[in-house]
């Protein structure tokens, strides 16, 4: 009996003094976690840098998607630069939905923010600044002077002014009166026409039988046939009639813009 109180004696305290200990170990354990937790929470988070601190207003001349860049004509610098891109490129047209550069349309005035010493592009959008005269059959172009007249609205037009058709530039000379055209400006100019429906060339081949006569091609143009005569014929699809004397011919055509269509007349 006296051993076992003389034991309990012995296991009573060193119970406590296990608990105490183990007590202890977890209060600092805790302690430590939560100052841990504390000064990770209390770090400032980093704001993203910008490094697109450059803009300009520019005209799209050219665009490859497969080396990732396109190249503008920047309006106020006067002058031609080119610019990588990445996914994370924002690509928007003038009303705020978003456009792949593939969508990019030559011609089209854009405001870009971009990184000049890594000639890399941030942004890309339609510029809410600029002007736009879509489809206009009504103008007038006056090189000599330097103008375009668009309805009653008379525009300057500078010697960096770029011309589209299609995927190509041409010259401002290359456009007729026939042809259907865009326009896109800055301020008080224009500095981009874009060819919307241009023209092509009939030329008529054998039509001996038919000189001093007339073709028509549909309501657009009438003409005295003479030899070696090209046409200038608006893009499209015509009837073409072709008179001489007691000679009447149809044929049906369709001209391509800055192409030649021949129709040979060696069977009359």
């Amino acid at each position: 009996m006296r051993k076992c109180r003389q034991m309990q004696n012995y296991i009573k305290p060193l119970i406590v003094s296990l608990c105490l200990l183990l007590t202890g170990c977890g209060t600092i354990g805790l302690a430590q976690e939560a100052t841990f937790e504390s000064a990770y929470e209390n770090v400032p988070e980093e704001e993203p840098v910008d490094i697109f601190t450059s803009a300009a207003c520019g005209v799209v001349e050219a665009v490859d998607t497969e080396n990732s860049t396109v190249t503008f004509y920047l309006v106020d610098r006067k002058e031609q630069r080119t610019f990588s891109y990445d996914a994370a490129t924002l690509v928007q047209d003038r009303h705020g939905s978003a456009l792949t550069m593939a969508q990019l349309t030559l011609g089209e005035v854009v405001d870009i923010a971009y990184n000049d010493e890594l000639s890399k592009m941030g942004s890309v959008v339609y510029s809410m600044d600029g002007f736009s005269y879509d489809s206009i059959s009504n103008y007038d172009l006056d090189e000599g002077k330097g103008t375009v007249q668009i309805g009653s609205d008379i525009f300057g037009m500078g010697n960096g002014i770029k011309v589209f058709s299609g995927n190509e530039q041409m010259e401002l000379s290359q456009i007729l009166k026939h042809d259907i055209v865009s326009f896109r400006g800055v301020g008080s100019e224009v500095v981009s026409i874009i060819v919307d429906k241009g023209h092509g060339y009939l030329k008529l081949e054998n039509d001996e039988a038919l000189i001093g006569g007339w073709v028509e091609v549909g309501q657009t143009v009438i003409q005295q046939i003479s030899d070696n005569m090209l046409i200038t014929v608006p893009e499209g699809s015509y009837t073409v009639r072709l008179t001489a004397n007691d000679i009447e011919e149809y044929r049906e055509i369709t001209v391509e813009r800055n192409k030649e269509t021949v129709i040979d007349l060696s069977d009359i």
